[in-house]
């Protein structure tokens, strides 16, 4: 009697499994751009704040932030057996809406690996609202870069956690003023093309420049020591 309870018991765990949706976490970001753009109904949820996707947004998206007492009003509006994308900047907001998802019984879902830093980056569209005047030209970049022996941009977002926990390594090396070295901040929301076309599929990224050529790139967080080896360590390098 035990031994048939407890093969009841399993064989209805594992149905359970086998029904329970998860998330996607095996697909690249060329994966889901076809998934995209294979099937029109198909779900992209940008879980980013509302100021956020008013500046700029993947084509189609719809905005569900999760801190709009509201939002579940959206997600009941939704098609459940539709394949439905979210993303963030990162994973932290995009994977979070994700799991509620799944919560709700969404069959399939998937975080856009990378966000939309990657999404950019990788050269994919993307509506853009930035006011005319803020973005910088390809141009004034490439002044930028050979302004100063040496130029460090810092390529990020208000918007991004991992930004805000780089800024004040970035603050510490303005105040050590480091002889030649000039350093440029760019908001990531207000160059998307900038981003496209310097290849910046994360936010924050680091691009130290000698002579305007590019000679290191980091991206994610770095100790401030460590920052000034990588800086100190380059200063020689002449520019062929």
């Amino acid at each position: 009697m035990k031994t048939l309870l407890y093969t009841t018991l399993t064989l209805f765990a594992s149905f359970a499994a086998y029904c329970q949706p998860s998330v996607k976490a095996d697909l690249t970001l060329a994966e889901v751009t076809a998934k995209i753009n294979g099937n029109p109904k198909v779900q992209v949820l940008d879980a980013r704040s509302a100021e956020e996707f008013a500046q700029n947004h993947l084509p189609g998206a719809i905005n569900v932030d999760l801190t709009n007492p509201d939002h579940q009003a959206i997600l009941d509006h939704l098609d459940k057996s539709q394949p439905t994308f979210t993303y963030a900047i990162g994973g932290g907001r995009s994977g979070q809406l994700a799991a509620q998802l799944l919560t709700n019984h969404f069959a399939e879902v998937h975080v856009i690996p990378g966000g939309i830093a990657n999404w950019i980056g990788s050269g994919n569209p993307i509506v853009n609202h930035t006011k005319a005047g803020v973005a910088i030209s390809s141009e004034s970049y490439q002044a930028l870069s050979h302004s100063d022996p040496l130029v460090l941009v810092d390529f990020g977002s208000k918007f991004c956690p991992g930004c805000r926990r780089l800024a004040p390594v970035i603050d510490s090396l303005e105040s050590a003023k480091i002889s030649q070295l000039k350093i440029v901040r760019i908001e990531a929301y207000d160059n998307p093309d900038l981003g496209q076309q310097l290849g910046i599929q994360a936010w924050p990224t680091l691009v130290l420049y000698n002579s305007g050529k590019e000679v290191w790139r980091n991206t994610g967080f770095i100790e401030s020591g460590a920052l000034q080896n990588a800086i100190e360590s380059r200063r020689l390098l002449v520019a062929k």
